[in-house]
């Protein structure tokens, strides 16, 4: 994962592990995909992201979910509404993590955050603000929290189904 929009330009796969007190860890892969808005990479190599993106998506049978990031300064795009119905359409959880809140004071984090839930009609709740530079949504346990309820409850629904 790069700080220069356009860098990812494959996927990238990571393990992960997710600390909880209370729930203790949990063992996750982590999959990062191109950017398909905004990105400094030619226009031929932004085209190939789509495809790429969609066939990961429909092919991936062990994905539950996606962190959808949204930079804090820009519009929701016509394509983050598409891959939110793409997974809809599967059944699939997004989280949506409003990125580079530290550019925002407080409140117009409050107003960047109900403006994107509104935008793509999803609950405020499911709409999270995140900063990689002074750790909001990080430290405090908001994505990793948001991302370990999900996969709770998935695991809650196979273990009613076996």
């Amino acid at each position: 994962m790069s700080s220069t929009p356009g860098r990812t330009q494959l996927l990238n796969f990571f393990r992960a592990t997710l600390r909880h007190p209370r729930h203790g860890d949990m063992g996750l892969r982590w999959v990062d995909l191109p950017g398909y808005g905004y990105a400094a990479a030619p226009h031929a190599v932004r085209a190939s992201f789509g495809p790429m993106i969609e066939g990961y998506l429909r092919k991936r049978e062990a994905l539950k979910g996606l962190v959808l990031l949204i930079d804090a300064r820009r519009e929701v795009s016509e394509y983050d509404h598409a891959l939110l119905d793409f997974m809809a359409d599967r059944a699939l959880w997004t989280i949506v993590a409003i990125t580079k809140a530290d550019k925002l004071s407080k409140s117009e984090r409050g107003l960047v955050t109900t403006g994107i839930a509104r935008a793509l009609e999803l609950p405020r709740g499911q709409v999270l603000v995140t900063s990689a530079t002074s750790g909001l949504g990080f430290t405090d346990g908001g994505l990793a929290e948001a991302v370990a309820r999900r996969l709770r409850a998935d695991a809650a629904e196979l273990a009613e189904e076996t």
